[in-house]
This record gives C-alpha cells, structure tokens and sequence, in this order.
C-alpha cells in the first residue's frame, strides 16, 4: 500500500511515492510544491476524486464514447493487453483522452493500448447481467451459479466467469450419500456409466478408436522428447556450453534500430517514443471532422486514418 502519491507533470498520471519515476511514461517529473518539494497527495481516494472531476469535465461526446471508461465503472481496475501480465494496474478513470486521436488510451504512455473492453479490460472477473446489463462481481468473491443474482434487478441470468458448485476439494471430502445427493449417482455408478459408454463407443467405432489411441501415444513420446531436449539444453547452458543470450535477436534488434531511425533517435534509446513526445494525428481537424475527400482520402503525413493503429 502506498504511503502517498506524486502526480506527473508529463502523463498526468498518480503514482506511488515509492517508484522512482512515472511507472506510465518513466519520466521522473512529479508536480512541485512552491517550496520545490515534490508534491504528495494523501492516498488514491484523493487521486481518483480528482479524475473524475476532470473526467466530468470533458465534453459530453467525449464521456458518452464507447470506447472510454463507463461512468458506472470508473473504479474498475484494469489491465492493458498492450502492457501485459506484468504493466501497471490502473483504474478505468486514469485512462487517458488523446484529442489528437480522437481515442481513449491505457495511462501507458509508451503502448498502443486504445479503448474500454478492447485493448483495456478490468482485471476483476465479473457477471453481466442478462436482462438489465449491470456488471458486477459477487462481494464475496463467489463467483458458483447458486450466487448469481444482480442487485439492480434480482435476475439469477448473467453471463460472465462461473466456478464449479463444488471445488474438487470439496467432492473428494464428500460422502457417497452427499455425492449422490449432489450429482445423481454415486461414484461406483458414475464411474460403470464411464467405463460402459467408452466400451460402446470403441466397439462402434473401431477405427477411430484405434487412431486416437495412437495419437496420444505419439504426443505422450514427442512431450517426452521435448523434455529430454529442455533438459539436455538446460544442463548445457548450466555448464556454458553453446549458449548465447544474443542468438537469434540480430533481426529483432535490426527492426528496433530502424524504428528508433524513425523517429530521430540514436540506437539502443535510453527512453522509448511515446504518445505524449511524439502524437499522432487522427486523419482530420478537429477529431470528429472528418476529410472532405472521404475515408480514403489522404491525411497529413503522420496523421492516423480510421482504422490505423497507433503503436
């Protein structure tokens, strides 16, 4: 838990008095008290209390845009597919306008991610109910179907992640009673019933049969293989032998060097572009106008058309 926040003067992003820069766009710039201090705001109710005072004061077609935080959401915390399992945790608030674009954007100033539920998801599972639409998690974190039930409109429809009623936990701590009681059948029925549909099935389709049970026999002896190889690898690396951390990236670090060319950068850069120090332009001035000539036509050089990706 964080003992303070600083806020960034480049991104506009909160981050914790603990990082030692912007953990969106790594620059350390932190907005100064009149002393020079860095200024430090209490904890993230008072960060997001902030946001979204600037969030409603955006113009309405900005708000209302289906690919920006749900006012009903703002809270969410997410995840960016851009960033990855590892990039920053963010709320649905910090999620940032880009005017040039015309897009909502990940805080993550230095990735491509665009948009709410499409680059930008919430990391929280979470049930959508099938007749109103409110999305919500259960507070109990018992996501069993038995325990679906929407508090704006009591439906028990939902779609979204569900668990099994019973952990596996659970169903070997059962009873045969309860286990019957719970599925219909106990184990020794359950497991004839098994057995006895198999039999039936490879008695009217032999072939089949015959081949899949070769198949697994070839990817059981190609897994095992793949492990000798990992092994034998491992073992060699352990010892030094043939290993280069370099190998096979000459490619990568070729394609690297002619973004960075790109851009006017020297190579290997110190800091990567992002969306801030170099901004790209929706095809169009302002950004809901569009081009006279049309979708097709031609924007200024730089400038993003409608289905361009930024980064």
């Amino acid at each position: 838990m964080s003992d303070g926040f600083y806020r960034c003067t480049h991104c506009a992003g909160f981050y914790g008095v603990e990082a030692g820069a912007c953990v969106y766009c790594g620059y350390e710039a932190p907005l100064l008290e009149r002393n020079g201090e860095p200024k430090v705001f209490a904890g993230r109710e008072t960060c997001r209390a902030i946001q979204v005072a600037q969030w409603r004061a955006l113009p309405a077609e900005v708000r209302e845009d289906p690919m920006g935080p749900p006012e009903g959401d703002l809270e969410a915390l997410c995840g960016c597919l851009h960033c990855g399992e590892f990039g920053p945790r963010f709320e649905a608030v910090e999620m940032r306008w880009l005017d040039k674009e015309g897009m909502w954007a990940c805080p993550c100033t230095i990735c491509g991610g665009r948009g709410f539920e499409f680059d930008i998801f919430p990391v929280e599972s979470r049930w959508e109910c099938a007749h109103c639409g409110h999305r919500w998690a259960p507070p109990d974190g018992n996501y069993k179907s038995s325990n679906c039930h929407c508090p704006m409109c009591g439906s028990t429809e939902a779609s979204g992640r569900y668990e099994d009623e019973y952990s596996q936990e659970e169903i070997d701590e059962m009873t045969e009673d309860q286990y019957k009681a719970a599925f219909g059948m106990s184990r020794a029925e359950e497991a004839a019933e098994c057995q006895a549909f198999n039999e039936t099935w490879e008695q009217e389709h032999p072939e089949e049969a015959a081949r899949e049970k070769r198949e697994v026999a070839e990817r059981q002896a190609a897994w095992e293989r793949e492990q000798r190889q990992m092994e034998e690898a491992e073992a060699q690396r352990d010892q030094g032998i043939g290993y280069d951390p370099e190998a096979g990236f000459a490619e990568e670090r070729a394609e690297e060097a002619a973004i960075a060319e790109g851009f006017g950068l020297s190579y290997p850069v110190s800091r990567l572009p992002d969306d801030i120090d170099f901004p790209r332009v929706k095809d169009g001035a302002p950004w809901r106008k569009q081009s006279p000539e049309g979708d097709d036509a031609q924007g200024p050089e730089g400038a993003l058309g409608d289905d361009d990706i930024p980064y």
